[in-house]
C-alpha cells in the first residue's frame, strides 16, 4: 500500500482497499500511505489517491515518528492542490511536529505563497514565524 500511495497508484491503491489492506499502517518511519501520497511529486496523480485513501478511512492527522502530519509534508513542498484537500477533509492546520514548527510556518519558510494563502486563515494557533514578528 505504501509503495502505490507513494508512487500514485491509484488503481493499485484502490484494488488493495478493496481487498482489505489497512489504509493507516504505517512504514518504519512512521508514514502512513496518507503522508507518502502527500510528501511525493507528480502531485496530479496523486490528489485522487489522497481523496481515495481519505475516503477510505486514512487517519488525516496520523504523525509520523517526527510529529509531521501529511499536512504538513504538502505544505512543506507546496502542493497547493493536496493541501486543499486535506483542509477540505478536516487536518488540524495547527498541528505541531516534534520540533514546534506547524504546516504554516515551513510554508513560510520555503515561500509557498499559495499555500501560506490557504493555510493562515485555519491556523488557529499561529505559526512560530509570525509570532515572532
Amino acid at each position: 500500500m505504501s509503495w502505490a500511495a507513494k508512487n500514485g497508484k491509484e488503481s493499485t491503491v484502490e484494488f488493495l482497499i478493496l481487498n482489505g489492506a489497512n489504509v493507516n499502517k504505517k512504514d518504519n518511519d512512521g508514514n502512513t500511505p496518507l503522508a507518502l501520497a502527500a510528501a511525493r511529486r507528480a502531485v496530479e496523480e496523486k490528489v485522487h489517491v489522497v481523496e481515495l485513501l481519505l475516503l477510505h478511512g486514512a487517519h488525516v492527522d496520523a504523525k509520523d515518528n517526527k510529529g509531521r502530519t501529511p499536512l504538513f509534508h504538502a505544505a512543506s513542498r507546496g502542493y497547493r492542490s493536496i493541501v486543499e484537500v486535506l483542509i477540505n477533509n478536516g487536518a488540524d492546520a495547527s498541528a505541531t511536529a516534534i520540533d514546534g514548527r506547524t504546516a504554516l510556518d515551513v510554508a513560510i519558510e520555503e515561500g509557498n505563497q499559495e499555500v501560506i494563502e490557504l493555510l493562515r486563515p485555519v491556523d488557529n494557533h499561529g505559526s512560530q514565524e509570525e509570532l515572532e514578528r
